[in-house]
């Protein structure tokens, strides 16, 4: 490959890849539209949480009780414990990152009155 290349000449269209990653994280056409959610579930076998987010809660849910998610498999079924809706990927994206603090825990439990 000729690194000394005019910019020009270089092909910068998205790989296959690059628009793979795009679709996964809501960057595509119809993502300004899209509802996000972040959502927590409890096992019932353990009564541990699991905290999470996506762009389709029902199908995400049965995902989880039907072992198709590596982190839950073998924790479920789970019952959908507390959700909150988001326009915004980040928006959704950054509470997610908060609940799994200190202080997002904090909030949860005295949200859920545990």
């Amino acid at each position: 490959m000729n690194y000394n290349a005019p910019v020009a000449q270089l092909d910068t269209r998205p790989t296959e890849r690059m628009r793979a990653f795009n679709r996964s994280f809501g960057r595509g056409a119809s993502s300004q539209y899209m509802k996000h959610y972040v959502y927590i579930l409890k096992s019932c076998k353990d009564s541990k949480r699991y905290i999470g987010m996506t762009s389709n809660l029902e199908k995400r849910l049965v995902e989880h009780n039907s072992k198709k998610t590596k982190s839950t498999k073998g924790r479920g079924p789970f019952e959908l414990e507390y959700f909150e809706e988001f326009d915004s990927f980040l928006a959704a994206r950054n509470r997610e990152k908060y609940f799994k603090t200190a202080a997002g825990r904090r909030y949860i439990k005295d949200k859920l009155k545990l």
